[in-house]
């Protein structure tokens, strides 16, 4: 049965725990599909959702907590799915980081699987998203974790200052960006893993919140997501890169923005005037509120690494006495747009300082160095696969690499080199060790016949990472090891994007010619089969993904 959804756009509910004893919170994540149209298009369209809603609902737990999450795939879908807790660390349960091929079995219609796991001592923002196929279009919610009970914004702590380490702020908000293409589920997968795939498609709305305006004149178009807050206020905003393709940069018309949180990590407060936001990056920002009554600003979006598009990503920021009102609006009544500048190289990140200091150093050399070399290439079927260092795999149809190693005797798991193994697909490496990534931008030609060198934004699973050095061209290990172009304690990161250096010979090179790196450090002290990779969804299940399998001997 298609059932038409209702949309969160302002968040105001969750998914409520079922039942909490002591730190153990359980939720259901229920799959079913459902009938939307969250851009004033002139249709809608069928897609997988989590308790008929879109975007999902949050989850929000606190610090130390034990979770317990069942997820269940109705029979109706004929889609199988998994989950991933995007940013969780998963130690202890690698079997729950929700990857198909590498953690688990994908979920079949009809099937229920059960997530558990242990929050441990993160905090901050993060998400969930489906990892099947482009089923993270639509299974897509937020994942808050609260530092203690006192720091949820609930009616329990009204009229109190919420703290998060050494911040305090009145209350939160949260700004959720995704995507949305005006094409059926399946026929953006057959795009890009059948023979006409011929390069990205940008999408045709970006959605704040879960909504935007594509056509004005749609009948029955609510308008754009509103944001409602009061004067004079101190608002932690989260948001939440939860991007499939393009990055986006975002301002607020007339507001400050200072950065305290990158993915999960709090820093030092960092002032700025807009928001660079690859796929799957979340900030938080503090935003002191002015002295306005019954006004409203734009929050407006540009689209980032990705050929020009029309960015219709916005919502807007309505004050009010109570700092609550309509959750939609087509205006703002200050109509100034802004319009975030293009993107530079590293945004911010060298200049950021972690509370608290992390115990990784940038200096020294590490124990193993993994240089990572992807390359786009056609198959004689004419589909288009990535490459990594000449592997690659369909990690989702296959016996995932977890029980694969399982079957092996203790004795025979751990890996006494650092090498790759065909047979699982992976990289077996070393517990406890310091492994630094090199991770390469390479040349891909593009619609027209035209070379480009495009940024890739690489997630870590299992792992913070810490981004150390990047540079131009192909890194080369006996001159380039000892470059650092990142403070000695840089900011950990579950994402990292490869900024590209564009040669200025490109037209006149070989796909797959590397055009750019950016090394990040691990400790490896999360033993799992984890798997590390392009956050632009297309890639990852075109092959642009690898896996780190660390300390085998102990799963």
């Amino acid at each position: 049965m298609i059932h038409h959804l209702f949309f969160l756009t302002f968040f105001v509910f969750w998914i409520a725990p079922i039942q909490v004893e002591a730190a153990l919170r359980r939720f259901e994540l229920n799959v079913g599909k459902g009938s939307i149209n969250p851009d004033c298009y002139n249709r809608s369209y069928t897609a997988l959702f989590i308790n008929g809603q879109f975007p999902a609902p949050p989850i929000e737990v606190t610090k130390n907590d034990d979770v317990l999450i069942t997820i269940r795939n109705e029979r109706t879908t004929n889609d199988v799915v998994t989950i991933h807790f995007h940013g969780i660390l998963q130690r202890g349960t690698p079997d729950s980081d929700g990857v198909p091929g590498v953690t688990q079995y994908a979920i079949q219609p009809g099937e229920v699987y059960h997530a558990q796991f242990h929050i441990g001592d993160q905090s901050g923002t993060f998400y969930y998203h489906a990892h099947v196929g482009v089923e993270d279009d639509t299974i897509v919610g937020p994942f808050i974790i609260y530092d203690s009970i006192q720091a949820w914004p609930n009616q329990a702590n009204a009229g109190r200052k919420l703290r998060d380490g050494p911040y305090e702020y009145d209350d939160e908000r949260i700004i959720f960006l995704n995507e949305w293409w005006h094409l059926p589920e399946r026929t953006r997968l057959n795009y890009y893993l059948g023979p006409n795939y011929d390069g990205m498609v940008a999408a045709d709305s970006y959605l704040v919140n879960g909504r935007t305006v594509f056509e004005p004149t749609c009948a029955n178009c609510p308008g754009y997501s509103v944001i409602n807050v009061k004067p004079n206020t101190v608002y932690r905003f989260r948001v939440i890169g939860a991007l499939t393709m393009a990055g986006l940069g975002l301002q607020i018309a007339n507001h400050q923005m200072t950065i305290i949180e990158v993915d999960g990590i709090l820093v030092e407060p960092f002032e700025v005037n807009y928001l660079d936001l690859p796929p799957g990056q979340r900030f938080s920002i503090l935003v002191k509120t002015g002295n306005f009554i019954d006004q409203s600003f734009y929050i407006n979006t540009a689209p980032y690494y990705i050929v020009e598009t029309t960015g219709n990503g916005r919502a807007i920021l309505q004050y009010t006495a109570t700092g609550k009102g309509k959750l939609t609006a087509f205006n703002a009544t200050i109509p100034e747009l802004p319009i975030p500048p293009r993107p530079t190289s590293q945004y911010v990140f060298q200049q950021l300082t972690p509370i608290p200091q992390n115990t990784v150093s940038a200096d020294g050399d590490a124990d193993f160095t993994l240089i990572i070399n992807p390359n786009e290439q056609e198959l004689v079927d004419g589909t288009t696969r990535w490459f990594i260092n000449n592997q690659t795999a369909d990690y989702v149809n296959r016996e995932p690499i977890l029980t694969q190693l399982r079957s092996r005797p203790r004795a025979l798991r751990a890996s006494t080199s650092n090498s790759y193994d065909p047979m699982l697909n992976t990289y077996l490496i070393k517990h406890d060790q310091i492994l630094d990534v090199v991770i390469h931008a390479v040349v891909v030609p593009v619609a027209g016949g035209v070379n480009a060198c495009i940024a890739h934004p690489w997630h870590s699973h299992g792992y913070v990472h810490y981004p150390i050095a990047h540079g131009q061209g192909q890194y080369i290990h006996a001159r380039d090891k000892d470059i650092r172009t990142y403070p000695s304690r840089p900011v950990g990161k579950d994402v990292t994007l490869i900024f590209p250096v564009p040669p200025a010979n490109i037209a006149t090179l070989p796909s797959g010619t590397p055009c750019g790196w950016t090394k990040i450090r691990i400790r490896t002290d999360n033993p799992g089969a984890w798997a590390l990779h392009c956050h632009i969804t297309s890639h990852m299940i075109q092959g642009m993904m690898t896996v780190l399998t660390t300390g085998a001997e102990y799963l």
